[in-house]
């Protein structure tokens, strides 16, 4: 009986003289950059060939909280080499980097002619930002505007590559 309580005290301190464990310090948890934070900026605009079409800026605007959730609002400097146009972003898009273009407003160009632009196709395909570029697929037409505007009717469904600068 001696020799039981003896092992049994000899297991317990084994048992309970076990190392003390350091947990491995923490790397902090960088998040990854919303995309309000790396699409605005400096971009220069090209066709699917790889020919330089136009220089083109874009700018974040903080919008209000409707309903839920805000309506952030993309403005686009010289797009299309034409217009300035402010495109509220969308909350549905499948994409968390996508981005709409266009307005479903009359747009004015440098002449004061009317036109309309549309983002074309999917947003989890196309207009969104991926490394450095965004590949823009968008729609241009002047159709109810062109015999008041005096102008030559155009519409056309584009893809342009815009490559943002550092």
């Amino acid at each position: 009986m001696r020799n039981l309580i003896q092992i049994l005290f000899v297991a317990l301190l084994i048992v309970s003289c076990n190392k003390d464990t350091v947990p491995a310090p923490k790397t902090p948890v960088i998040p990854e950059p919303v995309k309000w934070e790396v699409i605005p900026g400096d971009y220069k605009v090209y066709d699917t060939t790889g020919l330089f079409l136009y220089d083109m800026n874009i700018s974040h605007s903080i919008g209000n909280t409707t309903q839920g959730y805000r309506t952030d609002s993309l403005h686009y400097t010289n797009f299309y080499g034409n217009f300035d146009i402010t495109a509220v972003q969308s909350q549905y898009c499948t994409n968390p980097n996508c981005i709409k273009i266009g307005s479903y407003e009359e747009l004015y160009d440098s002449i004061d002619n009317r036109w309309n632009i549309f983002d074309y196709g999917s947003d989890s395909e196309l207009n969104n930002f991926r490394n450095d570029s965004i590949v823009l697929y968008f729609e241009i037409h002047n159709t109810p505007y062109w015999l008041n505007d005096g102008t030559t009717y155009y519409h056309k469904i584009l893809k342009h590559i815009a490559v943002k600068q550092p």
